[in-house]
This record gives C-alpha cells, sequence and structure tokens, in this order.
C-alpha cells in the first residue's frame, strides 16, 4: 500500500479563487531605498507573519520576478520602473507552519524613493527598516530576515 502525503492548500485555494499547485513557490522583493544617514529595506506587516518582505505565491504563467513585482504592488502599493536592474538574493527551501514545502526566490533592488510609484494603498502596513532595526523586529525565522539583511550588506555594490 502506497503512502499518501497531503500537500496544505493556501488560503486562495481553499477559498477557490485560485487552481490547486502541487509545487509552489513564492518570490519576494527587497526594495533597498538609500535615506540620508544609511540603508533602510521595505516591509510589511502581515496579521499572522509579522514583518516580512512583500511577495507571495506564483501564479501559473508568471516568472517569479513578475509575481515578485505584482505582489509588491498588492502588497505594499508601489509599482517599480519596467527598466529596473534586479539582483537574485536568495533561494530559500521553506517549510511552512501548515507542513508544506516552498521555494522562496527573493529578489533586491537598490532605488531611490523618488523612482517609486504608488499605484494604489497599501493592502498591508508598510515600513522602511535599518539592518539593525530588522535584528530587533524581524522573526529570525522567517527567510526575510536573512534575505533582507544579505541585501543591505550588499547593496551598494549593485547597479555597479
Amino acid at each position: 500500500m502506497r503512502e499518501e502525503m497531503l500537500l496544505p492548500l493556501t488560503r486562495a485555494e481553499e477559498a477557490g479563487k485560485k487552481p490547486v499547485r502541487l509545487v509552489r513557490a513564492a518570490a519576494r522583493i527587497a526594495v533597498i531605498a538609500p535615506w540620508p544617514d544609511k540603508y533602510k529595506c521595505l516591509f510589511v506587516r502581515h496579521q499572522s507573519k509579522g514583518l516580512e518582505l512583500p511577495g507571495g505565491a506564483i501564479d501559473p504563467g508568471e516568472t517569479p520576478l513578475e509575481a515578485g513585482l505584482r505582489e509588491l504592488g498588492e502588497e505594499a502599493g508601489i509599482q517599480l520602473p519596467q527598466d529596473q536592474n534586479f539582483t537574485l538574493i536568495t533561494m530559500t527551501p521553506i517549510r511552512d507552519h501548515r507542513g508544506g514545502s516552498w521555494l522562496d526566490i527573493v529578489y533586491g533592488i537598490l532605488i531611490a524613493p523618488s523612482q517609486m510609484t504608488q499605484q494604489q494603498e497599501p493592502e498591508l502596513p508598510v515600513r522602511w527598516l535599518t539592518a539593525s532595526e530588522i535584528e530587533k523586529e524581524v522573526n529570525r525565522q522567517m527567510s526575510s530576515y536573512a534575505a533582507a539583511l544579505a541585501a543591505l550588506k550588499d547593496c551598494s555594490r549593485w547597479n555597479k
């Protein structure tokens, strides 16, 4: 007899808003902006996960970067110019709290706040955090913690 493993559904799959997928991946964008005294990274506050980089599940037909940019627009209300260079920060395997497995893909971009467009009201509260604020306020178990710190450390070398 073959043992069956159940892969938990996402909230959208459970509600019938998205088709059920057997392989899941999420994409996030670490938006880094220069402030007068230091670099800061954009976070959104999820109701259940706390502070996290904007992002979410990759829909059928989307590339990871397209998904990350869509989620950035939905969650933070921010649109970035189309001609920007993105840096792949990390691809991290994740076991979620429901027992499922994901691949979390994080891209980074260094961009001035004046180059960002507020396209809509954000779905979630937005925060800009320095590295020391991330260390104090972001759950170390979340992939966003390590990815954001790596992005802040390396961003000065991007676009060179």
